[in-house]
C-alpha cells in the first residue's frame, strides 16, 4: 500500500480480512464492497489475501491432538539441547584463562631469562638511546604588543 493511500482504502485495507471471514457488520461490508467496486488497487489487495488464505487451508497442517502430542515435551527437550552449550561455554572461559596464564608465564620467563643471561635492563638500553635535539631557538612567539596594529579601539 501507499504511503499515500486515501484513508477509505486504509480502512478497507485493514478490514480486508475480517471481509474475507464475513465478521463485518452489515453496514460496514457494504460499505466496503462498495470502495473494492470503485478501487481496483484495493480489489487487487483483496482477491491476493483470498488466493493466500485458500492456499494457507489448503496446507496439511496437524489436528489439535496431533500437534498436542508434537509439543509434549518440547520443554525438556530445549533444555537438554541447551545444556551442553552451557558446558561448552564453560570450556571456552577455561581455554581463555588458560591462554592468559601461559602468557604471563611466559612472560615471567623471559624476564627471569633476561636476568640470568647477563642482558642489560631495559631502563639501561633507554638510557644510552641517542635523543633528538629540539631546539626552539630559530621560533619565535611575537609579543602581544605586536598585534597591537589589528587590536581594535
Amino acid at each position: 500500500m501507499s504511503r499515500f493511500a486515501a484513508p477509505a482504502c486504509v480502512r478497507v485495507r485493514e478490514r480486508l480480512d475480517r471481509l474475507l471471514d464475513r465478521a463485518l457488520t452489515p453496514v460496514d461490508e457494504a460499505r466496503d464492497r462498495g470502495h473494492l467496486e470503485a478501487c481496483a488497487a484495493c480489489a487487487r489487495e483483496l482477491e491476493a489475501r483470498r488466493r493466500w488464505w485458500s492456499a494457507f487451508r489448503e496446507l496439511d497442517l496437524p489436528s489439535e491432538v496431533e500437534f498436542a502430542e508434537l509439543t509434549r515435551g518440547l520443554g525438556a527437550r530445549l533444555e537438554r539441547a541447551r545444556a551442553p552449550r552451557a558446558k561448552s561455554a564453560q570450556a571456552g572461559m577455561l581455554r581463555r584463562v588458560g591462554a592468559v596464564a601461559l602468557a604471563a608465564a611466559a612472560l615471567v620467563a623471559l624476564a627471569v631469562f633476561g636476568a640470568w643471561s647477563g642482558a642489560r635492563p631495559i631502563e639501561e638500553l633507554f638510557a644510552a638511546a641517542p635523543r633528538p635535539a629540539l631546539s626552539l631557538g630559530a621560533f619565535e612567539l611575537p609579543s602581544f604588543e605586536a598585534l597591537e596594529p589589528w587590536r581594535r579601539p
